[in-house]
């Protein structure tokens, strides 16, 4: 075996040396701590914004569910309230017709809707019928009468 030359030697040790530095190219450098800082602070930035983006949609969200039960509780409100001023509009409507003379012996039927007196049964005459509506007209909140009394046969 021949003795290797120092030619060879350093031609050997530089083509070592290149495909080491080949090999070494092809790989990136690990990141600095610095570039990590900055990877983690950005990656905190873009989930602190998802957060905010979700937290953004989910009060809007609350905020309209909570107008309609807002619109709900007031429509209710309103219907109690109307149904409360219909049931003292009857009534009202009932004791006046039993303190009238030509009526209270009668079987008159009151019914009120939304302020609208209904008034059904027999009454003994045109007068009676008329004097029924009067009433009815002179209690506060009414709004309409219909009146359906029929004059009772002989």
């Amino acid at each position: 075996m021949k003795k290797p030359t120092t030619k060879s030697l350093l031609t050997a040790a530089i083509l070592a040396a290149s495909t080491t530095l080949l090999v070494a190219c092809g790989e990136p450098e690990p990141p600095t701590p610095g570039q990590r800082l900055d990877s983690a602070i950005d990656a905190t930035k873009e989930q602190a914004a998802q957060i905010e983006r979700k937290m953004d949609k989910a009060g809007a969200e609350a905020e309209r569910k909570s107008e309609q039960a807002g619109a709900q509780i007031e429509e209710k409100a309103d219907a109690i309230a109307q149904a409360a001023e219909d049931s003292t509009i009857t009534a009202e409507v009932k004791a006046k017709i039993v303190q009238a003379e030509n009526l209270k012996t009668l079987d008159i039927s009151v019914e009120t809707d939304k302020g609208v007196v209904v008034l059904t049964g027999q009454a003994p005459s045109e007068v009676a019928v008329a004097n029924a509506s009067a009433i009815a007209r002179s209690v506060e909140g009414v709004k309409d009468v219909d009146n359906r009394l029929v004059i009772a046969s002989r």
